[in-house]
């Protein structure tokens, strides 16, 4: 006999109070739940496979994300031109990465900066909490690329 048959589980399912949950439960509350450190993995990752349909194929093509902490999000650049073209539509891009992340106004992980980068690989005070800083700090978390 399996645990799966024993009578004491039999009972709980009859009383539905079985324990076993389909394992997509458990992605979609990891995904929610931003303060979990698994969570912002789950945001970053999401961010950057949208990010076409989240900015356009034309701004996607020389833009990446390259960081997101604490509700800043860094945006990699091609071109200092572009950084100061996209200075202008800055707004639209954090409303745009908002709708694509879905989470509420309250919530740690919503985005509430963007910032323009031409360094990759680093962010800008992205280890303090506060999304402040002088730049080159290594506390960003590079995503992707």
């Amino acid at each position: 006999m399996s645990n799966f048959d024993d009578p004491k589980t039999r009972e709980r399912r009859k009383k539905g109070d079985d324990t076993l949950r389909p394992a997509s439960d458990l992605v979609k509350g990891l995904m929610q739940n931003v303060q979990n450190p698994l969570a912002v993995g789950f945001l970053r990752l999401k961010l950057e496979v949208q990010w076409a349909e989240t900015v356009g194929p034309r701004l996607a093509k020389m833009t990446a994300p390259a960081a997101y902490h604490g509700g800043v999000l860094e945006v990699w650049v091609a071109h200092s031109m572009w950084m100061q073209e996209l200075w202008y539509v800055r707004d639209e891009i954090r409303s745009k990465v908002n709708k694509t992340l879905a989470l509420p106004a309250d919530s740690p992980g919503f985005c509430r900066e963007v910032r323009f980068t031409l360094n990759r690989r680093q962010s800008s005070g992205a280890g303090d909490g506060t999304g402040s800083g002088a730049g080159g700090s290594t506390g960003g978390r590079p995503i992707g690329r």
